[in-house]
Parts: C-alpha cells; sequence; structure tokens
C-alpha cells in the first residue's frame, strides 16, 4: 500500500527515505516504545507498599552542615596575623 507512493516522485523525501531504509523506521519505532516502558525496579529491600517492611531509622542532618559566617567583620591588627603566618627562622 505505501510502496507506490514512495517511490512517486511528489511523495515527500522524508517519506522517501524512510520507506528505502524500512530498518531506520522500525529501529526509530523500537526506540521510542522502549522509552515509553516502564523501567525495572530494582529489589534492594522490602516493597515500598508493604507495611511490614523494615527501614532504616532516621536522623536529623542540618542542611548547612557546618557553617561558618561569612560576613565582613572590622579589620584587625594585621601585624599580628602577619607574625602569626610568618615563617619561623631557622636556627
Amino acid at each position: 500500500m505505501f510502496a507506490p507512493a514512495c517511490t512517486h516522485a511528489s511523495a515527500p523525501s522524508g517519506m522517501r527515505s524512510a520507506c528505502r531504509q524500512p530498518s531506520r523506521l522500525v529501529l526509530c519505532l523500537a526506540l521510542f516504545l522502549a522509552g515509553c516502558a516502564n523501567a525495572p525496579v530494582p529489589v534492594v529491600a522490602g516493597h515500598p507498599a508493604d507495611p511490614e517492611s523494615r527501614t532504616r531509622p532516621t536522623a536529623y542532618q542540618p542542611v548547612l552542615g557546618a557553617y561558618a559566617s561569612q560576613r565582613p567583620r572590622d579589620p584587625s591588627a594585621w601585624r599580628e596575623n602577619n607574625e602569626r603566618v610568618a615563617p619561623r627562622d631557622k636556627p
């Protein structure tokens, strides 16, 4: 049914190339349908809908973790800071 329409000169170029290479069309359809399929769910623990399944205990974890304020401060004594980080004299 589609073969005469595909070989006709007035058929769109995309239609002619799809009919000449039916394997490409089949591959595209297979990939499209595979993308719509449900992915297999790995079974690591009990099913989430099972009220008897065991779960790990929850613990509080702060969102910010170890937070240190980065707000500007008044300048400190620059001489003491320089002496603190300067390399030590070799004996």
